[in-house]
């Protein structure tokens, strides 16, 4: 459900002309949930919209963003993580108590 939120807002940063983040966005639902999603025509269009607006610069926007919220010594997902980076990328500070 969190990954499907995620992925309409990277449909609504197509639209609003913001490719990057789009990528971004479908990088990070990717990796809530441990995969593309390859079968929603919605997600289809995004990347197929991103892909051709940032050329070879999709590749590493998104697979940046998927590997944010992994565990690196398991692998699985960490969506605390996911929080973190998606706030970092948007230039907010992240304080942990």
């Amino acid at each position: 459900m969190i990954a499907n939120a995620v992925e309409a807002q990277a449909e609504l940063a197509i639209a609003a002309g913001e490719p990057a983040e789009a990528a971004r966005l479908l990088g990070l639902a990717t990796s809530v949930r441990g995969t593309a999603d390859k079968g929603s025509p919605d997600v289809r269009r995004a990347e197929k919209a991103a892909r051709a607006a940032l050329g070879d610069a999709h590749d590493a926007v998104y697979l940046a963003a998927a590997a944010l919220g992994t565990d690196t010594g398991t692998g699985r997902p960490r969506p605390d993580r996911l929080i973190d980076a998606s706030l970092v990328a948007r230039g907010t500070q992240v304080r942990r108590r």
